[in-house]
């Protein structure tokens, strides 16, 4: 009995101590926690001033889209633009090409002039003579200029225009006709050779197959015949001045071709749609040739039928 009553105050005694020892352990963690506790305040309001300074941030990046979407959209009106702009030569140097055809058909129409007419104007030989030999000058100073001065000179003169442009006398730009003659007449021939045509209705429909092989072929041929015909200046000059693409507008059956031709009251409508010889994409163009003798001028007469000539007549 004694022994218990002296067991009880022990147990007392020790549960006291660990009490005693709890205490200072909580005491010496929360000693160790309070610089956590600091550091940890210290960092919320580092991140509130950061938060702060990224703020006007915003703007700057709803800025910085919008003129994103600007750039992307200024960069599709780019290339509308270059588009429109390629369009634009290829319409400019077929126009160049009517005109001379044109110029060829009044000279035809001024030779068969029954006697007794009215006699043309004597000074119009001499103005076109002028005009050319202001181009062919200015070439000689500013060759960067051969592609539209051979261009003007194609209108006025055809073909020896250019072969004035290239420097040639007289009697080598009669046989650089003559040479072209047969070459055009050969590449018309092979595309009579690989083109179809339709009589609907009121409208002739022709459809002209590539033929690259064949076309390269006389393509080189023609390059071979101008070596012959031209000085390696007066060569270097042609491709400069890109008289390929006046001499055969397109190409060396290069790329597919669809013409749709309408006769409208006493004018021929042509619809045109292909590829460009070069690659460079496709293109669509529409004309109309005015006269009763329209279908007279009209450049792909090569390609009809007898029917479809009828038709169109």
């Amino acid at each position: 009995m004694e022994r218990r009553s002296l067991l009880l105050p022990a147990l007392l005694l020790a549960l006291t101590g660990l009490t005693a020892v709890n205490l200072v352990g909580l005491m010496a963690v929360g000693h160790s926690l309070r610089p956590v506790s600091e550091a940890q305040s210290q960092l919320i309001a580092r991140l509130q001033q950061v938060e702060r300074k990224t703020e006007p941030l915003a703007p700057l990046q709803a800025q910085l889209t919008q003129a994103d979407g600007e750039r992307t959209a200024l960069t599709a009106e780019l290339a509308k633009a270059k588009e429109t702009l390629t369009r634009l030569s290829t319409d400019l140097a077929r126009l160049s090409q009517d005109v001379g055809t044109l110029q060829i058909r009044l000279r035809e129409l001024q030779d068969k002039t029954p006697a007794g007419a009215a006699p043309a104007r004597p000074d119009l030989a001499q103005e076109q003579r002028r005009y050319l030999d202001s181009w062919v000058e200015r070439v000689k100073k500013d060759p960067a200029i051969a592609p539209l001065a051979a261009r003007r000179a194609f209108g006025v003169k055809g073909v020896a225009g250019l072969g004035a442009v290239l420097g040639l006398d007289e009697p080598d730009q009669a046989r650089l006709e003559r040479v072209y003659g047969d070459f055009a007449a050969r590449l018309k021939a092979l595309e009579k050779a690989h083109s179809t045509v339709a009589v609907e209705g009121g409208s002739v429909r022709v459809y002209l197959r590539a033929f690259p092989v064949q076309g390269q072929a006389l393509r080189d041929e023609w390059h071979k015949a101008l070596a012959g015909l031209l000085t390696p200046e007066q060569q270097r000059l042609y491709k400069r001045a890109e008289m390929d693409a006046i001499l055969f507008e397109r190409g060396f059956g290069a790329c597919d071709l669809s013409i749709v031709a309408t006769r409208q009251g006493n004018a021929l409508r042509i619809e045109r749609k292909g590829q460009k010889p070069d690659g460079g994409g496709a293109f669509q163009n529409t004309v109309t040739i005015a006269g009763e003798g329209a279908i007279e001028t009209f450049p792909d007469r090569h390609l009809l039928t007898d029917e479809a000539l009828a038709r169109l007549r």
